[in-house]
């Protein structure tokens, strides 16, 4: 009699990590992309810190992990009694802070303000300043826009809204711009040379030394 036996090629474990996410808002999915028979089976390990820690289906989704770094992940897959594992991490990113400098009042006949973002991000940042209607530019991509001026004077709201490996927050503040001064003073009548002594008063339009400042926020958007 002639018996004969089915040997089947070893699995090969292989996945394609996901780009960084950030911390607050990420969720992965991983799908296997070896080769193997019907008949494997699967092991993922996402470490302590994933939410789930593990998973035994071929192509896990509704992955988190909680804390920031780099993770790292084992798929184990077993077919015929045979079983490769590969290995591999995905990073998660902490969540951007958005802030920038606090700015003193100008004046609208030559005002021209520069921003500079004091929060924190990495290097996958994208950044969007919104001035308002009265300003010149309205909006900017820049980290750091500069020569930002503004058509009228009073308080302007300008938000900044970052956006980060998923994850978006916005700053909100004002910057001031003061009417231009104009001056002018009564003219007193006339005295003689002798003894005279003139009192002269300010009638043009000058700025309070005080001001009412908009109290700055930060929101987040996930």
């Amino acid at each position: 009699d002639t018996l004969y036996v089915d040997v089947t090629q070893a699995p090969q474990a292989l996945f394609t990590p996901s780009s960084a996410q950030c911390l607050s808002a990420n969720n992965f999915s991983f799908s296997s992309q070896g080769v193997y028979d019907t008949s494997a089976t699967f092991s993922w390990d996402f470490g302590a810190n994933g939410n789930p820690s593990n998973s035994s289906i071929e192509n896990p989704s509704n992955v988190s992990f909680t804390s920031t770094g780099w993770q790292i992940i084992t798929l184990t897959v077993t077919d015929n009694s045979c079983f490769d594992v590969y290995t591999d991490s995905v990073e998660i990113t902490p969540d951007p802070v958005a802030s920038y400098a606090t700015q003193g009042p100008q004046c609208i006949n030559s005002n021209s303000f520069d921003f500079v973002q004091t929060g924190s991000s990495g290097a996958n940042a994208s950044f969007s300043w919104n001035f308002g209607a009265n300003a010149n530019p309205s909006s900017s991509t820049l980290q750091n826009p500069t020569g930002i001026s503004f058509t009228s004077p009073g308080m302007h709201v300008v938000t900044l809204t970052i956006n980060e490996n998923g994850c978006t927050v916005s700053y909100v503040d004002s910057v001031e711009v003061t009417p231009a001064p104009s001056a002018n003073f009564a003219s007193p009548t006339a005295q003689c040379i002798v003894n005279n002594n003139f009192s002269f008063s300010a009638l043009g339009n000058i700025r309070p030394v005080s001001y009412t400042h908009l109290r700055a926020h930060e929101t987040s958007l996930h």
